[in-house]
């Protein structure tokens, strides 16, 4: 069964196991049955499936609300986002580390743990600046939306305006989306090597 096969459930009957509702009927056959179903992932979490009238069809809605399970996986493999590289602000922060770095070689006992200690250094530095960076975005990305959403909310909007904070909008999801998209070409080439 392809449930089985890409371990599915019917969130209906996960939500509900004794009860009985239909979702088409057939009145001159006087027929009914639970058709239509929702299969998903066991690993998400479903909220609730309902099964609700719909008077312009012999089918009825089904609904189901879900959430993504909070599933941990294991430690992955850090790739760094190299177009951080282009920003003046990291790399005048990570030249000052690295010449401070330079004068630590005499607290290690050997070349390697200092080099070794020195990109771990350079790696928590960079996540930690992504993070920041990432959190500026979202915080960028709620304003520019909210200025527009109050601008199209007046009765006569400002066309540039309105054009003004949706190409500001629309810069922002292709930054985000460049990164989805570095990430999943890592993916994929990590897929491959196995």
């Amino acid at each position: 069964i392809l449930t089985d096969k890409h371990d599915m459930l019917d969130s209906f009957r996960s939500q509900h196991p004794d009860k009985v509702q239909y979702t088409y009927y057939n009145i001159g056959y006087k027929l009914s049955s639970r058709l239509d179903r929702i299969y998903c992932n066991r690993d998400l979490i479903i909220n609730d499936t309902t099964i609700q009238n719909f008077v312009f069809s012999d089918h009825d809605i089904m609904i189901t609300t879900f959430r993504i399970s909070e599933k941990k996986g294991g430690p992955g493999i850090w790739k760094m986002n190299t177009s951080i590289l282009k920003h003046e602000n990291y790399k005048i922060i990570l030249n000052e580390f690295l010449e401070d770095w330079v004068n630590t070689k005499q607290e290690f006992n050997d070349l390697q743990t200092w080099w070794d200690t020195a990109k771990m250094y350079i790696k928590m530095f960079s996540i930690n600046y992504c993070v920041v960076l990432n959190q500026n975005l979202i915080n960028l990305y709620d304003t520019t939306l909210q200025k527009l959403n109050t601008e199209n909310e007046k009765d006569r909007p400002n066309k540039t305006k309105t054009d003004q904070y949706r190409k500001e909008l629309e810069e922002i999801d292709h930054y985000k989306n460049q990164g989805t998209i570095i990430r999943s070409k890592e993916k994929d080439l990590h897929n491959e090597e196995k």
